[in-house]
């Protein structure tokens, strides 16, 4: 087993690109998919893969073609200092790189392939996406829980897919650097240790929940302006 290796984890959704790709499709067929989505469905935000297919037939019945969604995808990128910090990850010895996020396969991989750092992930543990025969995409949920820190998205819970990673590891990380910005980084957040990092967005939901204080987290956490500094916060890790 090989040890004295760094394992960087990233969230995708306002970490890596500044926006969120599930409501980013919604441009590609005149950008009204998802507010017609909003209107029809009661309590769409209880169950957002839910949201996210219904959005995803709805370009797919105004004719929306894979080639069309996989255009409108590319046009979202990894923001500037994310794009510094992969590159310093991808440069650093000994370090591998995972990302985490409630996005799906299509968008994410579409994206990073567009952007040139695809290489830079070893895995990208996210919900599964694919298009039929038609051209339709849908999107699976990566697995359910029971975890009720993860109640609002039970498609997927973050601490259960690290801890699960690290599990199966053919690797013994001494330092695990977590990236992330949304609450439902917080119980990925609650299975790092103490000689591990957390990088928090700064105004965003997971600093919020960590402002409550009652949590008990043992790493150390760095709250962090995304599109300012986070090259240089990732790159002090490498």
């Amino acid at each position: 087993m090989a040890e004295g290796r760094k394992l960087f984890v990233f969230d995708f959704d306002y970490t890596l690109v500044n926006d969120n790709a599930d409501t980013w499709v919604g441009g590609t067929v005149g950008g009204g998919a998802v507010e017609k989505v909003k209107a029809e469905m009661s309590k769409w935000y209880h169950d957002w893969r839910d949201f996210v297919n219904k959005v995803l037939l709805q370009l797919h019945r105004e004719g929306a073609s894979r080639d069309d969604i996989v255009g409108h995808m590319r046009k979202l990128k990894i923001h500037r200092e994310a794009m510094k910090a992969l590159q310093a990850v991808r440069a650093a010895p000994d370090a591998d790189a995972i990302i985490i996020s409630d996005a799906n396969s299509v968008f994410i991989n579409t994206i990073l392939q567009h952007c040139g750092v695809a290489d830079v992930f070893s895995a990208v543990l996210t919900n599964p996406a694919s298009f039929n025969n038609e051209g339709l995409m849908t999107v699976a949920w990566h697995h359910t829980h029971t975890c009720q820190l993860c109640a609002a998205t039970p498609n997927m819970c973050k601490g259960t897919i690290l801890r699960e990673f690290l599990k199966n590891s053919a690797h013994l990380y001494t330092q695990v650097v977590y990236t992330g910005d949304g609450q439902n980084d917080l119980c990925a957040l609650l299975q790092l240790r103490d000689t591990d990092v957390g990088v928090v967005r700064k105004g965003h939901g997971l600093e919020k929940a960590l402002a409550k204080g009652t949590h008990d987290v043992k790493a150390s956490v760095q709250i962090v302006d995304f599109l300012q500094d986070l090259c240089s916060v990732i790159t002090s890790y490498c």
